[in-house]
């Protein structure tokens, strides 16, 4: 009986917070000294992107950057689970600075978000990585 209330409490307990809350996304899986590169469809008119992470567990933004590519690649800045961000920047006026930005669209969104050509929400853990060489 004893050992039937260790697994009934390992079962109960052991699941991921996140499950609680009825998440279901593709999860890539990485650590934080490898690229991890996100694609995008090119926007309407769209002269550059940015991309940035939100970290779930921390509830902060971590911006990855600005690139004119359909892509760009990032290291992860600490383990956790991230959703990534993208938007597009198109500049206006004749000052060469100002940019009028789109909304920001996430990778947990199935409606505009695919897993191998399927409509699907994802996102990445990311891993501490493991230490490195101990010799010169």
């Amino acid at each position: 009986m004893q050992i039937l209330r260790v697994v009934l409490w390992l079962t109960i307990f052991s699941t991921s917070a996140f499950a609680w809350e009825g998440l279901d996304y593709y999860m890539y899986f990485g650590t934080t000294d490898e690229g991890i590169t996100a694609a995008w469809s090119p926007g309407d008119g769209a002269q550059k992107y940015q991309i940035r992470g939100y970290h779930k567990e921390h509830k902060v933004y971590v911006d990855f950057g600005i690139t004119e590519n359909c892509e760009y690649t990032v290291v992860l800045p600490r383990s956790g689970h991230y959703i990534f961000e993208v938007r597009s920047l198109k500049q206006v006026g004749t000052g060469g600075i100002t940019y009028a930005m789109s909304e920001w669209v996430q990778s947990i969104d199935p409606s505009v978000s695919t897993v191998d050509g399927n409509h699907r929400g994802w996102w990445v853990y990311g891993c501490v990585a493991p230490p490195g060489n101990l010799f010169f």
